[in-house]
């Protein structure tokens, strides 16, 4: 089970807005990018508070801020939902046990939190699920739809939301303090507001050995002095910093030297003194022991606890420690977003974009990241399909300070339809094109390019070279054009560097046209950097997308739309993009790559 939809309504500052995990081409990893007090926090919270209400004396805060005064309405988060193959047999299973013979399998559910306002006082929640469900039982020879007044449909809901929800783990900041004594103790774990590190410890014993439990192969050894236990306990503690060991300091090793540095994790008590009711009622005082872990880095013959590290090493310490265990938690069968909020923001550019690439081993069939970010060095270029510009309609910063707080309006728009609608409010997105943008010092080294007509030649150039050529040409640097003639600007620019550059353009008339304009605008030094796909072979006098067969046309955009009978050129070339995302080969022809290769291996000359 997935999320594939958000919608917040009334929600501090956003009044409607709505993020769709399935726009096409999908992405696991949804980047929001704005600047300072633009929303992105909202959205997060908002995300988060679909799953993690607020207690009602705080309910106030979620007011919109313009309507503080008198707020008469509701905040509303609503949430999305698909059911796959693998969660309907669970369900049908499930039912079984309840005495349903069978059940129609369920393909959405949507689910809602609402907080209703009375002029701004806090009147009720409401918590609602649209769930459709269709039964046959022992009353019926046919299916009979339930809704939710019946006990069947309460306890399928139950059921799914207790194993098959999806996962929402919001973490608005790993700066944290990271404790020196971890409680394993439910009961103190929680007066120490230490639940989440407790379930970490768990998630650690799971990745050991899926049988083991902090209450039988922790606790009860601590408590047991014997030899043979405290054998075991010392065994485990073994394999638990031997664990983190492995997960984080081999991240951590591509960052800095590390050499000569290992965990160690060892488990202690101490007696406490609580108050508590005798036989009478009058509180007494009542002494009793609580167990407990300490996490050291090991340098040498020094233990040093996690807090006495420096500031980059906590961060990363404990974002690995909370998503790698965490994404492999074996209870977990929906899938887990995990929502960062300006992650690494205090570090330093190389762990910055360190970061990124601990973001795509975070993210698979089971995981997904929502994270917001105004740096450009938290924003790779690959992942703009799933990028949302945030907006704040108060905000200005043409005018410094002066703007109107209250009078908020917070949205997220997919980044390429906002620069298509917003061409000149770069404020916004300006992370994004310093980081497409790449502007060269004195003394780089700037590579050659190859600029193709399009994004969509640039797409299709890539995922046939990355999925079925094995990378062969990735020293070829491709440069998505602003269209066949559209390219002067670039062109200038390299003829200025005195740096190589080509121009790949399509065999038919619009290349050729492109081709004779760009000779006259420049003149004939640009002869040798201009070619059209018929210079390279005679017969490619078509468009780069009929390089493909017929069928192998139409194959790609019914994988997009399956209900298409004719190739479509827009849902074929986003159809492109989605299977590069994904490194997903599709049946192509021993033909069609040949052609490609063709063109590859001219432009190597």
């Amino acid at each position: 089970m997935k999320y594939t939809k958000f919608e917040i309504e009334n929600f501090k500052g956003i009044q409607n807005l709505t993020l769709d995990l399935e726009k096409k081409p999908t992405s696991k990893i949804i980047t929001l990018v704005g600047l300072n007090e633009c929303g992105k926090t909202s959205i997060l919270e908002a995300i988060n508070f679909l799953h993690k209400d607020q207690p009602d004396s705080q309910k106030h805060k979620l007011i919109p801020k313009k309507d503080k005064l008198k707020f008469n309405g509701s905040v509303i988060v609503r949430g999305d939902l698909s059911l796959n193959k693998e969660d309907n047999i669970r369900i049908k299973e499930f039912a079984k046990t309840i005495g349903v013979l069978d059940i129609k399998p369920i393909k959405l559910l949507s689910i809602s939190n609402e907080s209703l306002f009375d002029n701004s006082n806090f009147i009720k929640s409401k918590h609602t699920w649209e769930l459709y469900i269709s039964i046959k039982n022992k009353e019926s020879d046919d299916f009979v739809e339930i809704d939710d007044q019946n006990e069947i449909w309460k306890k399928i809901a139950d059921y799914i939301e207790d194993n098959l929800l999806p996962k929402i783990l919001y973490y608005p900041d790993f700066l944290f303090n990271f404790p020196n004594k971890i409680y394993l103790d439910k009961d103190f774990s929680k007066t120490k507001k230490q639940e989440q590190f407790r379930d970490i410890i768990q998630d650690i014993l799971s990745s050991i050995d899926i049988d083991l439990t902090i209450e039988d192969h922790l606790i009860n050894r601590i408590k047991d002095s014997s030899e043979g236990v405290q054998e075991a306990l010392e065994h485990t503690l073994s394999k638990m910093s031997s664990k983190i060991s492995k997960v984080v300091l081999e991240a951590w090793k591509n960052i800095m030297n590390i050499k000569g540095k290992e965990f160690s994790v060892d488990a202690k008590s101490e007696k406490i003194t609580e108050q508590v009711k005798n036989q009478q009622g009058a509180k007494v005082n009542k002494q009793r022991n609580v167990y407990y872990l300490e996490f050291k880095l090991k340098e040498g013959t020094e233990k040093y606890f996690i807090s006495e590290r420096s500031l980059g090493f906590k961060w990363f310490f404990t974002f690995l420690l909370f998503t790698e265990f965490r994404k492999n938690r074996k209870t977990d069968l929906g899938e887990t977003i995990f929502l960062l909020d300006e992650p690494a923001s205090n570090l330093h550019s190389t762990a910055q974009k360190k970061l990124l690439a601990k973001f795509s081993n975070l993210v698979s069939s089971k995981c997904r990241l929502i994270y917001t970010t105004h740096s450009h060095h938290l924003i790779n270029p690959k992942w703009l399909e799933g990028a949302y510009i945030i907006r704040n309609e108060a905000i200005d910063y043409k005018r410094g300070f002066d703007f109107d707080t209250n009078n908020t309006n917070i949205n997220a728009i997919p980044y390429k339809k906002f620069v298509a609608t917003h061409p000149k409010q770069q404020d916004y997105f300006q992370p994004i094109l310093d980081a497409l943008e790449y502007q060269p010092g004195l003394l780089e080294k700037i590579p050659g390019i190859i600029l193709t007509e399009g994004k969509f030649d640039f797409y299709i150039l890539k995922y046939i070279d990355q999925v079925y050529l094995n990378n062969k040409y990735k020293h070829l640097h491709f440069y998505p054009g602003n269209g066949a003639d559209g390219n002067d600007q670039v062109i200038r620019l390299y003829m200025a560097w005195g740096r190589d550059y080509k121009i790949l353009l399509d065999g038919n008339g619009g290349g050729e046209k492109a081709k004779k304009r760009y000779k006259k605008v420049f003149g004939e030094v640009i002869q040798n950097h201009i070619s059209t796909f018929t210079d390279i072979n005679s017969d490619f006098d078509y468009a780069i997308e009929d390089l493909f067969k017929t069928n192998e046309k139409l194959n790609i955009t019914k994988l997009f739309d399956e209900k298409a009978s004719t190739f479509n050129k827009s849902k074929f070339n986003t159809m492109i993009q989605s299977l590069l995302l994904q490194k997903k080969k599709v049946d192509i022809s021993e033909e069609t790559i040949k052609k490609f290769k063709e063109i590859f291996d001219y432009l190597d000359c």
